[in-house]
């Protein structure tokens, strides 16, 4: 039976699915001098939340995390453990979480009416109102786990309680605490405790289900203490106070009350590590690196706590997770004992290795004992930079095929200081099959400038029109670093020295440049992504050999709000701008990553004062936040792949539906040897077509693209087997276009 108070509403949560070309994940081979990564492109992990559960009804414990670092979702399937083998294997399985349904800040699963299946508690959906949302859980028809939003008859839709004086409150958990959710009391349903809104003390809200004849399948809840447990959390160091004994608060002194005016942020886990039916609390502070472990000496029904661990566990290797741990219960390997999961729940000042760590549960159901086992839970095998993660594409050892190069906004050393650079990851597979390895974690020793610039995004063009691609590299700031490629054509980039601020250009904080000849006059042009939400836009005005850009953006021809471009959610003055330009068969396109907005994508018309937002699919790729793209057909089937960083500092990677064209056609071929030859193939600085066809072709025009879909030269009236001029092209993999009249023919060369 279910207490009327609480109704299951008839809103599901159902999964969007692309209508038309789906933006499928796929993976790389991605290693180091160390190891090969598994996972590369799972998009990391900064502050994760560890719940178990079985999201495919196979009867087989899977994990799922929540990373309030983006409010991403993540599944890991479970595999049955292998008789004799200690550690479980979990598989990322991202084609899972679609059932969940949105949520921000903490997300805990909990089967509360203990019929087998999790349901979902998370941080209140109500803007401004602290609290607790809660979705039933079940099985459709896939057997896979969705939810149905439980309707409480109360103001905004979330858990309440009545009051002492009349009426009713929203209990009360913040979005930075973690709170405990366990039958407390043992009489089988599911209660909560969280802290005071004024901190210090524990309170006990009491799920009154089974009293009320209810069983257990209904949230009712009352506030039962207001200092469950009888201790006190005074902030000020990680030591806890007790009360003389059960039943009593913990008296506290006016200077006490004093400092301790509004609860700063606490993590709470309970869990019975004696096997005497009441509950122990694991204990998580916002000021702290440690977890403290208070005993309950009490019973489930009035608990008191009097003995603590305040560096657990003190008999093995102590919490140390610089800064505000939280603490999970699992059983990871399947031996019916919880074992003990820890991670940041700060979004700053949080370490990025190291960070995950995992306490086997060695002891009995009686007697509980933690060792470590593993600093990098489900992490060890993704690809992780640190803090915010902007990709970019470009051939930077001048073999002709595209390598990786990441940058970042820091890896964290101490509270405050978080040195940025550039990952180099070098290409060492082949056209069709591209294969990354790191080679270089200081690429171009970008970290001697954290003294001044941090936070550092990358793109590469050749900007002075001498063959080779040079650097421009974003930062915090909102100015530009530029590094001319001094190797020349087909050579490994060479940068010998930087000019910071590039031409004086600063667009206030965090900017993000792409490069592109924006209005065709073969000059290329630069625009800059930044915090605020637009898109800045510098044309050059310069020459080919000696670009130009005036600083001011405000002064024709350069654009501030270039395209009315606006990422900014309402009410919100962050859009964190990430701007590319590309060509498709459907017209120029921009696409741009957003603070909190995923990626957008919109149809360009360079005479137009606003672009028109094309859905397309993009909004059911959940990326987090600070999304960054990049784009570049890496292996050579003629569509782009996008791979997007995040403030995660992990990637992700999909195939795209677009193709690599510049404009309409009414029809599109793909040229073999039965039709047109290029040859000598691959080339040295002149290359020539032969038509093996019947057909007739006329007004040929050719087109030349780079992996990156830029067209990088056009040749009108070509006439069959004249020789085509590449010798300005670096040595690469490019796409050749003919188009006679409506009709184009694609084909390849490598020079």
């Amino acid at each position: 039976m279910v207490f009327f108070f609480v109704r299951c509403s008839v809103f599901l949560f159902l999964p969007l699915f692309l209508l038309g070309q789906p933006f499928k994940a796929f993976t790389l081979p991605v290693s180091n001098a160390q190891k090969s990564f598994t996972d590369p492109f799972t998009g990391g992990m900064k502050c994760p939340q560890f719940s178990e559960t079985d999201v495919n009804n196979d009867g087989i414990t899977d994990i799922y995390v929540f990373d309030r670092v983006g409010n991403i979702h993540s599944v890991y399937l479970g595999k049955r453990k292998i008789s004799g083998e200690e550690k479980v294997n979990y598989v990322f399985s991202p084609e899972y979480v679609s059932h969940f349904p949105p949520a921000e800040s903490w997300v805990l699963l909990r089967d509360y009416d203990k019929d087998g299946i999790s349901d979902f508690f998370a941080y209140s959906d109500v803007p401004g109102v602290d609290g607790i949302q809660v979705w039933k859980g079940f099985y459709n028809e896939n057997n896979m786990l969705a939810f149905k939003r439980i309707n409480f008859r109360a103001p905004y839709n979330i858990i309440f309680f009545p009051l002492f004086v009349g009426g009713q409150s929203n209990l009360y958990v913040t979005r930075i605490d973690i709170p405990a959710l366990d039958d407390i009391d043992g009489d089988g349903d599911l209660d909560i405790v969280t802290f005071n809104i004024n901190g210090g003390f524990a309170e006990f809200y009491k799920n009154e289900s089974v009293e009320k004849n209810f069983k257990n399948d209904s949230l009712l809840f009352r506030l039962d203490s207001q200092c469950w447990g009888g201790f006190y959390e005074s902030g000020s160091s990680s030591r806890i106070d007790f009360s003389p004994a059960p039943g009593i608060c913990y008296k506290i002194t006016p200077g006490e009350l004093a400092g301790n005016l509004r609860h700063s942020g606490s993590t709470l886990l309970t869990l019975d590590l004696d096997g005497d039916g009441d509950k122990e609390l694991f204990l998580g502070d916002i000021s702290f690196p440690n977890i403290t472990l208070l005993t309950n000496g009490g019973n489930a029904k009035t608990a008191w706590m009097n003995k603590q661990d305040n560096y657990f566990p003190m008999y093995d290797f102590p919490v140390d997770l610089p800064s505000f741990p939280a603490s999970f219960a699992l059983d990871v390997n399947q031996d019916s004992l919880k074992d003990l999961i820890f991670a940041p729940n700060a979004i700053f000042n949080s370490i990025d290795e190291g960070a995950f760590l995992f306490y086997k549960n060695i002891g009995t159901k009686g007697k509980a004992l933690y060792t470590l086992v593993e600093k990098n839970f489900l992490s060890e095998n993704t690809l992780d930079v640190g803090k915010g993660a902007s990709p970019t594409f470009a051939d930077i050892n001048g073999d002709g095929l595209l390598d990786l190069v990441i940058g970042n906004y820091g890896n964290f050393k101490e509270p405050g200081v978080y040195p940025s650079g550039l990952f180099y990851f070098e290409n060492n597979g082949t056209y069709a099959k591209p294969s990354f390895i790191l080679k270089d974690s200081n690429f171009l020793s970008l970290n001697k400038f954290n003294s001044v610039s941090r936070d550092f995004s990358p793109v590469f063009a050749d900007l002075d029109s001498d063959g080779d691609a040079d650097v421009l590299i974003g930062d915090e700031s909102g100015q530009l670093f530029f590094g001319e490629n001094m190797a020349g054509k087909g050579k490994p980039l060479k940068i010998d020295k930087f000019v910071y601020p590039y031409m004086d250009i600063d667009v206030g904080l965090y900017a993000t440049p792409f490069v592109f000849d924006v209005n065709n006059d073969g000059l290329p042009d630069i625009l800059v992504g930044e915090r605020g939400g637009n898109i800045n836009y510098f044309q050059n005005i310069g020459s080919k050999t000696r670009p130009f850009f005036d600083a001011n953006v405000d002064i024709m021809p350069n654009i501030s709000r270039w395209g009315s471009v606006n990422t900014n959610k309402p009410g919100y003055l962050n859009g964190s701008t990430a701007p590319i330009l590309f060509n498709t068969n459907e017209g120029l396109r921009l696409l741009t990553g957003s603070d909190d907005k995923g990626l957008l994508l919109y149809e360009v018309s360079v005479a137009s004062q606003k672009f028109n937002l094309v859905e397309n699919g993009l909004s059911t790729l959940k990326n987090g936040f600070q999304v960054k793209p990049a784009l570049a057909d890496i292996n050579n089937d003629g569509f782009f792949d996008l791979l997007v960083g995040n403030a995660r500092g992990g990637l992700q990677l999909y195939q795209t539906p677009w193709q690599k064209l510049t404009t309409n056609t009414k029809e599109f071929k793909n040229a073999t040897p039965a039709n047109i030859i290029v040859y000598p193939n691959p080339s040295d600085d002149f290359i020539r077509l032969k038509y093996e066809s019947a057909k007739s072709f006329s007004n040929v025009k050719i087109s030349v693209f780079d992996l990156l879909g830029r067209c990088l030269m056009t040749l009108k009236n070509y006439n069959e087997n004249s020789p085509i001029n590449i010798s300005t092209l670096p040595n690469g993999f490019y796409q050749i276009q003919l188009e006679d009249g409506l009709v184009k023919y694609h084909t390849t060369f490598i020079r």
